[in-house]
C-alpha cells in the first residue's frame, strides 16, 4: 500500500468502527430513546439498520470515498443505538437483586451471537456467490452485494419482532430519570 493510498483506507476503516463511539452516540441519541416507547422505537432503527446493509452492498470500486465513509458511518450509529437499546430493554424487567446473573447471561449471550454472527456472514458470502450467478450477477462485487442482501434480512427479522412487542415494552427505562431512581428520602420514610 502506497502512502497515497493509506489515509484514504485508514478513513474507511475510522468510519467502519465508529459504533465504538457508543458514548458519544448514545448521548446525542437518548432524547429519541427516552421520547418514545422502546418497542416503538426499536421498529425505525432496525429497519435504518437494514437500510444500511442494503447500501453497503452496492458500493463498490468507483462509489466515491465520501459516499463509502458516510454509509458506513451511518451503519455503525444505527447499529450502535440499536444494541444499546436492545440492551436496555434486557434489563427492563429484571429485579434488582437478579442484575449481576442476568448480565452475566446477556453477557455470554452476546459473544455466542457474535460468534455465530461471524459464522453466518461467513456461510452467506459463501452462499451468495452461485446466488449472484442465478440473479445474473457478475463482477467481483456481486457476491458481496448478495452477502449484504442476505445480511439486511436480520435487521428486518428484528423489526418483526419488535412489532409484536407490547407498546410499553421498556418503558420503566425510558420514562423521566425522577420516575427510575428512588430518591434516598423516599427511601428512609418508607
Amino acid at each position: 500500500m502506497t502512502r497515497r493510498d493509506r489515509g484514504p483506507a485508514l478513513l474507511v476503516a475510522g468510519a467502519f468502527f465508529m459504533e465504538n463511539l457508543d458514548a458519544t452516540i448514545i448521548s446525542t441519541a437518548a432524547p429519541d430513546m427516552a421520547a418514545s416507547p422502546m418497542a416503538s422505537g426499536l421498529v425505525p432503527k432496525d429497519a435504518a439498520t437494514a437500510v444500511t446493509f442494503l447500501l453497503c452492498g452496492l458500493l463498490g470500486a468507483r462509489t466515491p470515498l465520501a459516499l463509502v465513509v458516510a454509509v458506513l458511518f451511518v451503519s455503525g450509529v444505527c447499529r450502535s443505538v440499536s444494541l444499546s437499546a436492545y440492551a436496555t430493554i434486557a434489563f427492563a424487567d429484571i429485579e434488582p437483586e437478579r442484575t449481576a446473573d442476568a448480565n452475566a447471561l446477556a453477557s455470554t449471550v452476546q459473544q455466542l451471537a457474535t460468534g455465530l454472527g461471524i459464522a453466518l456472514a461467513a456461510l452467506g458470502l459463501r452462499a451468495s456467490g452461485p446466488l449472484a450467478a442465478l440473479l445474473g450477477l457478475d463482477g467481483p462485487t456481486a457476491a458481496y452485494a448478495v452477502a449484504f442482501g442476505l445480511l439486511a434480512v436480520l435487521p428486518l427479522a428484528c423489526v418483526a419482532e419488535a412489532l409484536r412487542l407490547p407498546r410499553d415494552a421498556g418503558a420503566v427505562v425510558t420514562g423521566p430519570a425522577s420516575e427510575l431512581v428512588e430518591r434516598p428520602a423516599a427511601r428512609s420514610a418508607g
